[in-house]
């Protein structure tokens, strides 16, 4: 959503509300995935935060379900939330998963079908998130945390 005004962000949300658990396509596509993703983007624009968490939590689950593995956080990177330890996006968390089972680049980008360079960007925010300084402290944070066991 790329959308700024408050005001404006009311409308859309009463226009998309009943669509929160579809999977919506605009354009060639320009964007996609499901409504309620878009619609955690405008009630967290609007200043009503336990909204935008019910929607989010319904597009990661949604997105979890159709295998939809490229699409961020509906809540990452928008003004005002928090980007720290609890906000991996879905991507650098399957990534944290494998590092945390001792596999290397190469053999994480295989598994999620990505590149060495891109898992590399992923490995990197994540030590930036979680403040850590390798991978023995990123995993230490995923068994404390519980994302591993």
């Amino acid at each position: 959503m790329v959308l700024a005004d408050a005001e404006r962000a009311g409308p859309l949300i009463d226009a998309l509300g009943p669509y929160a658990d579809r999977n919506l396509i605009q354009g060639v596509p320009v964007g996609w995935g499901a409504g309620a993703w878009y619609l955690a983007r405008g009630a967290h624009l609007r200043g009503d935060a336990p909204a935008a968490r019910r929607y989010a939590d319904l597009a990661e689950h949604l997105h979890a379900r159709w295998g939809a593995r490229l699409l961020p956080h509906p809540l990452h990177s928008l003004p005002g939330v928090p980007t720290g330890p609890g906000r991996l996006s879905l991507r650098e968390q399957q990534v944290l998963v494998l590092l945390a089972a001792g596999q290397a680049n190469k053999e994480i980008a295989a598994r999620l079908h990505l590149s060495v360079h891109t898992v590399e960007r992923h490995v990197a925010n994540i030590f930036l998130k979680l403040s850590a300084r390798n991978r023995a402290e990123a995993t230490a944070w995923a068994h404390r945390t519980g994302l591993v066991v």
